[in-house]
């Protein structure tokens, strides 16, 4: 760093010749005791003192140039370079070089020290803006060349081409371990990788204690009195650390450590924790470099407690870094290179940049600034840890873009990064992750073996390698049958991976869960169930899954309605809402398969609808088809044959579909049925209406929305009549939605249909300015005769410039979580995102999806908090845990699914909407479900 700061003046005013120079010199030593003597200390911990002068009152003429100066003496001990950072109030000119003029001369002898300016804005340096108040920048030097003698005296003069300037404010200390200790750090701001020796406010204590130590102290804490004591215990000792002058990068990495391969690899909610702590303590030192490079192992270990919305807010120090570089962290706003795959086009590669467009200043823990545009080194970590986080939310375009912008970053950078190797592995091992999830089996196989045949070593003992060879097998069993080297194969990898420290437990358990597949596909399914309830008795995610599927396919159906509440229990502790729709899937497969059609139906729509929500596109056109062979057994020839063109055309999208997924397909659609025959339902649909009441009071200047749903949970279509009396309106149906126009003429009546387990959806809205009044919208069926639901709207409140329009009462329905849909406006127009939170009266899962069915958060239990284990966040524009709603030309549509944990209580249930605005939250929207 020093030696890009040697070598010049920067000089506004004449040059002057050598007998200028020398007269200068005499002059400024005949008269330096009319410049003050300042003492090179310490001032309040961790910063040097900070001095003083006026030129104006200590300053003197020469040579037609107002003169103003300081002297130093430097400490006999000096070991070595001096350095300083100063500050000029006052003037137009901080960045203009012909402001003033400085040097530094020796009293004693003539040596030229000659230093370039470095000059910083006050922006990113708190610490420098409370330090020097009223000051807009400083600058930055270092006397080096040569260095200055032990005790010897020196004068730092400035020269002005005016004499209109104000104070001139300074600090120095010297740039080594004990120039920190004594005299302390320059007061720019606080180290970006955490306190060091100059934050000693303890004397006499020796050295401090060995972090070791600590991290020991505080896991016997943690087992014998919680999680709470030890992070307590960790608190104190870090403050005892840093105030007998420890290196906070050492307790950092000690804790690191215990975290990732000590008690925290197996206690995963104290890795969690305590990677928590520690970054928010990074934050809380303003220890901005040490905070991004946690970023990916803090957000990974939330992740292993289901604590998405935490993993998230963990990520927000490397977002932030991105910011401050100038970068976009979006892999859609580089430069489009063409597809990644040829057989998936949809993604694509892009022109990733190896340097940031703007330097970002970091300060080290002398207090020195230096720019660098460097990515960070842990760049790429960050980067795959938000794609996984991504892909949970059903974005797996930009999840799988971000995957192979962090392995091509990672491959350029190899050699010149610290495991840069490791991070391409783990990169292209997300991608091929995120391909098989998808049901992209070719394109993972490939990615797998990419890995496998890389030239490259793989870090951390063939971590990587293991895996992608485990995965090919996996990948090769749902594609074609099983064969016995199969499971010798699988048992090298699995012995292995066990003596692997940097393997964890659950990638290990995962080959068991293969090996069980395997010998269920060799006709061991006895050995195989073993296998699996072992696995599932030790808590693995997997193998509970594909136990479920095992005994389907062999169908063992005794318990297995039992078991599939036990997993989607798990599943929602897990806050994985992605993998639930598999789980729906399998279920309609098992009501189906035992005569439950009416359950059945309601379970594979909620399947589709996820699929459709996450963008499970290979998975979708095989539950449209299992649909259209349960309508056609239902006797509902029209949706049966309207379903199964549509998967048809689904699957026939050679864009991104496999051509293998059009003849599974048609295999479901051709297949004998080995379901019992439906039923002929002897009872009436009830179809509901909901919400049972609503109130709508529209944003000044905009129109009313607002929305209803008819449910019919029955095994066969219904035909009723939607009528509207109370206000004029034209209604319309379009086969799925009954558009609403309330003060337009019109039809007041309309003919719907509603498919067996489906929903119809009744969309209202009108002109600016809307009528004001109450009216009813009515449904009238075949079986349970007029339901109504009562609307009233209300003129617009002067001053409201955003609000959510509607909220109404809603009845629980024992066939789905309780639907409720909110119309939010914004005044102001345009795309932006406004933090919110739904909470409810009684413990319940409250589900959040924004236009088109989009995820955008899950409340495990109704809390508000999105922090909690088994909670999801799926928008978060800022990285705050709070869910954020997207609003674009001024309006949005919010759908919550709200799921009460246990009986509802008799006077219901309160549904409160809020928004975060001002520094606090409040209630826009209030719902209440009733019995």
């Amino acid at each position: 760093m020093l030696g890009l700061l040697l070598l010049s003046s920067a000089s506004g005013v004449a040059e002057e010749d050598a007998d200028g120079i020398a007269a200068r010199n005499a002059f400024l030593r005949e008269n330096r005791e009319k410049f003050p003597l300042v003492e090179l200390r310490k001032g309040e911990a961790p910063f040097a003192a900070v001095h003083s002068i006026h030129p104006n009152k200590r300053g003197i003429e020469h040579e037609g140039s107002l003169y103003s100066a300081f002297r130093f003496r430097t400490p006999d001990w000096l070991d070595s370079h001096v350095i300083w950072m100063f500050a000029l109030r006052g003037g137009s000119g901080m960045r203009n070089e012909g402001f003033f003029d400085l040097s530094i001369l020796p009293v004693e002898e003539d040596r030229l020290f000659s230093v370039r300016r470095t000059n910083f804005t006050k922006e990113r340096f708190p610490k420098f803006a409370e330090k020097f108040p009223g000051f807009g920048s400083f600058f930055i030097q270092a006397f080096d060349r040569p260095v200055p003698k032990p005790g010897t005296e020196h004068i730092v003069w400035f020269s002005f081409a005016h004499k209109e300037i104000e104070e001139i404010r300074f600090s120095l200390t010297v740039w080594s371990d004990r120039g920190m200790r004594e005299i302390g750090m320059l007061p720019t701001n606080y180290p970006a990788l955490g306190p060091d020796v100059a934050f000693r406010t303890i004397e006499g204590t020796g050295k401090p204690k060995e972090p070791a130590a600590s991290m020991k102290e505080a896991v016997a804490i943690q087992r014998k009195s919680g999680t709470g004591d030890a992070l307590a215990h960790l608190e104190k000792e870090l403050g005892s650390f840093i105030a007998a002058g420890g290196k906070f990068r050492n307790f950092y990495l000690a804790l690191w450590k215990e975290a990732q391969v000590g008690t925290g690899r197996a206690e995963l909610e104290w890795a969690a924790a305590a990677n928590g702590w520690l970054q928010d303590k990074c934050i809380e030192l303003e220890a901005y470099l040490a905070a991004e490079e946690l970023c990916a192992n803090t957000a990974s270990t939330m992740v292993t407690v289901n604590r998405y919305a935490s993993a998230r807010r963990a990520l927000k120090p490397f977002l932030f870094a991105m910011e401050r570089r100038s970068m976009s962290a979006d892999p859609f706003d580089l430069d489009d290179l063409g597809p990644a795959f040829e057989s998936l086009p949809d993604v694509r590669r892009r022109r990733v940049p190896l340097v940031a467009k703007r330097g970002i200043s970091v300060v080290d823990d002398h207090g020195w600034v230096f720019v660098t545009k460097d990515m960070p080194r842990l760049f790429a970590g960050s980067m795959v840890t938000l794609a996984n986080l991504e892909f949970l939310g059903g974005d797996w375009k930009r999840s799988i873009e971000r995957k192979l912008w962090a392995a091509d970053w990672s491959d350029q950078m190899h050699g010149k990064v610290q495991e840069a190797g490791a991070r391409w592995y783990s990169s292209m091992s997300g991608v091929a992750g995120d391909l098989e999830t998808l049901g992209l089996y070719e394109l993972a196989d490939e990615c797998n073996r990419t890995i496998i045949e890389a030239k490259r070593s793989d870090p951390y003992q063939n971590r990587s390698k293991l895996s992608a060879r485990h995965r090919r097998i996996a990948l090769r069993l749902m594609q074609g049958p099983a064969e016995e080297s199969m499971l010798k194969e699988l048992a090298t990898i699995h012995s292995r991976m066990k003596k692997n420290p940097f393997v964890i437990r659950a990638t290990w358990e995962s080959v068991e869960v293969t090996r069980a597949k395997c010998l269920f596909f060799l006709g061991k399914e006895n050995e195989a169930e073993a296998l699996l309830t072992g696995l599932v008795k030790s808590g693995n995610r997997a193998a509970r899954f594909e136990r479920i599927r095992q005994r389907l396919l062999g169908g063992r159906f005794d318990g297995l309605d039992g078991e599939f509440t036990t997993v989607l229990t798990k599943i929602r502790e897990w806050g994985r809402k992605i993998d639930e729709a598999e789980l729906y899937s399998l279920y309609a497969d098992f009501l189906e398969r035992t005569g439950r059609a009416d359950e059945s139906l309601a379970m594979r729509r909620e399947a589709i609808r996820l699929e459709r929500c996450f963008d499970l596109f290979v998975a979708l056109p095989k539950d449209v088809a299992r649909l259209s062979v349960l309508l056609k057994r239902c006797a509902d020839e029209q949706g049966a044959a309207g379903a199964a063109a549509e998967a048809l055309e689904l699957a026939g999208n050679q864009r991104r579909i496999p051509d293998r997924v059009l003849g599974e397909v048609k295999g479901i659609l051709n297949a004998p049925s080995v379901s019992p025959a439906a039923e002929a339902e002897t009872r009436s649909v009830q179809v509901e209406l909901q919400p049972v009441r609503a109130i709508a009071i529209p944003v000044k200047g905009m129109p009313l929305r607002g929305r209803a749903i008819l449910l019919n949970p029955g095994t066969r279509a219904v035909e009723g009549i939607l009528s509207i009396r109370g206000l004029s309106a034209d209604i319309r149906w379009d086969g799925v939605t009954a558009s609403v126009r309330i003060g337009k003429p019109g039809a007041g009546k309309v003919a719907i249909r509603i498919d067996p387990g489906c929903y119809a959806r009744v969309d209202l809205s009108s002109d600016v300015p809307p009528p004001v009044g109450e009216f009813e919208l009515a449904w009238t069926g075949p079986a349970n005769g007029r339901q109504a639901s009562r609307w009233i709207i209300s003129a617009p409140d002067d001053g409201i410039a955003s609000a959510v329009v509607d909220a109404g009462e809603y009845t629980s329905n024992p066939f789905y979580g309780i639907p409720i849909h909110h119309h939010y406006q914004d005044a102001g127009g345009g795309e932006s995102a406004t933090a919110f939170r739904v909470r409810s009266s009684v413990p319940a899962r409250i589900e959040a999806y924004g236009a088109e069915d989009t995820p955008l958060f899950v409340d495990a239990n109704g809390d508000g908090e999105l922090t909690g284990s088994g909670d999801s966040l799926f928008l978060d524009v800022d990285a705050d845990a709070l869910a954020d709603i997207p609003v674009v030309e001024g309006e949005c549509v919010l759908h919550f699914e709200v799921f009460p944990i246990g009986d509802l209580p008799s006077e219901g249930v309160n549904i409160e909407l809020e928004t975060y605005t001002g520094g606090r939250w409040s209630v826009i929207a209030e719902d209440r479900i009733v019995r």
